[in-house]
């Protein structure tokens, strides 16, 4: 987040000017230019950088000199004169703008993925997006101090970005809440911060964007005197660190609270469903069932165990009918969805596998060069894709072609053995006859 800066305020008297009004003003405008800042600290460090290494000096030097996020944050600064209590939350919005920007990279990026990619993944997409910002706004920054934009100002604009982007990806809250969001693979941790409970999942992700943003502020002074930045940059007083610190895990609560209320309403919604529609004691014994799954899969074993702890929360509850209780009703359905689509994709790639003379044989009379070894040892995730193909109804053998390669060798083929029904869908062959969505509601 952008160093938070403990009293820059012009006067003490006549401050927060326009009320209420003027405040919303001076809040949305710090907003806007800790978004705008990172964006624009992204465009200078990467862009500046090309223009500099082309010999366009002119061009790296005006770049560096523009500092568009900053000046909004300095007009507002000027025209409300925020009291100390306002210019903490100005600093706030400023650094929530910033984590925005990495939340929103994260999670096109978990989109285009269809949601396949892992938390830490994600984590770190918003990681290093924070930190090529922060490089762009530390360069710009550098190159105020010493009139100068070499290889110093790039390097410390470099590590500056590094040390912010690492500790975003290791502790900060934009990451975990993409990843909540978009990734398949962090329903867990989204079920996690619903048995938990909101407050105690504001307090873990805002604890580390405050370990974060204290971090970077003691530091950067270093940093600035060890690369002739500032020689006489004096070391971050306890107070900056502090202060900086508390605006990280305002920040990092508030996101962190947001995205929480949000999953949190939209389980309850599917809970309240599930209620209504009679279908509790379903639900609960379709979890159970899963639960019992065998496995050698980790990821499967993730998502029961994610699942076995929703289902103990919620049989600890003596209120049945309460919010929480949906809440967690909604998130063991949507859980079961994902294992039990997960256990039934496992069952036929194992069963693939076991077959696999007569599936590489197949495919060899078709004109397509697939060995039985290559199908077996999984390789560049053929069996899993054929797998995926089987589940979804999309591996298009007739009936004749299926049958005679399913006479041999260990067969399990996919069924919807937890529900207990069979997909309304057009079946061209047996190996199409799958449960096509086990959320209950």
């Amino acid at each position: 987040m952008p160093k938070a800066t403990l009293g820059l305020i012009s006067s003490s008297k006549n401050t927060n000017k326009g009320g209420l009004l003027g405040g919303v003003s001076y809040v949305g405008a710090n907003l806007v230019g800790g978004a705008v800042g990172t964006l624009e600290g992204i465009y200078d460090y990467t862009v500046g950088g090309i223009a500099k290494l082309a010999g366009n000096d002119a061009y790296a030097e005006y770049l560096m000199s523009n500092t568009v996020g900053k000046d909004i944050i300095n007009q507002a600064t000027q025209e409300y004169n925020p009291s100390k209590g306002m210019k903490f939350v100005g600093d706030v919005a400023s650094g929530v703008g910033q984590s925005l920007v990495g939340m929103g990279v994260a999670a096109t990026a978990g989109v285009i993925s269809g949601g396949t990619l892992s938390p830490f993944i994600i984590g770190l997409i918003s990681g290093a997006t924070i930190g090529l910002g922060a490089a762009g706004q530390a360069t710009a920054e550098a190159y105020q101090k010493t009139g100068e934009l070499g290889s110093k100002e790039f390097l410390y604009g470099g590590i500056s970005g590094l040390i912010e982007g690492s500790l975003e990806t290791a502790t900060g809250a934009a990451g975990n809440v993409a990843g909540r969001v978009v990734s398949k693979f962090s329903k867990s941790a989204a079920k996690t911060a619903v048995r938990q409970g909101i407050i105690k999942t504001m307090i873990k992700e805002g604890a580390g964007e405050f370990v974060e943003e204290a971090l970077s502020t003691y530091i950067d002074p270093y940093v600035q005197r060890g690369l002739d930045i500032d020689p006489n940059a004096e070391p971050a007083s306890l107070r900056d660190i502090l202060y900086s610190g508390a605006v990280g895990f305002v920040s990092g609560a508030i996101l962190s609270g947001a995205s929480t209320t949000a999953m949190n309403a939209k389980s309850a919604s599917i809970g309240e469903k599930v209620i209504k529609n009679g279908n509790v004691d379903k639900l609960i014994a379709n979890t159970r069932t899963a639960i019992a799954h065998e496995t050698t899969n980790n990821d499967i074993k993730k998502q029961i165990n994610s699942l076995t702890a929703t289902l103990n929360a919620y049989n600890k509850l003596s209120d049945k009918s309460s919010t929480r209780a949906k809440m967690l009703l909604g998130e063991m359905s949507r859980g079961l969805a994902v294992t039990d689509i997960a256990i039934q994709i496992d069952k036929a790639k194992q069963n693939i596998i076991a077959n696999a003379d007569k599936y590489a044989e197949y495919f060899n009379k078709k004109g397509i060069n697939i060995t039985a070894e290559q199908i077996r040892s999984d390789k560049k995730n053929i069996a899993t894709k054929f797998a995926i193909l089987e589940w979804s109804g999309k591996f298009a053998l007739n009936e004749t072609d299926y049958n005679r390669i399913s006479e041999q060798g260990q067969q399990e083929i996919v069924n919807a053995g937890l529900l207990g029904s069979t997909a309304q869908r057009p079946v061209t062959s047996p190996i199409m006859n799958v449960q096509g969505q086990a959320n209950i509601q």
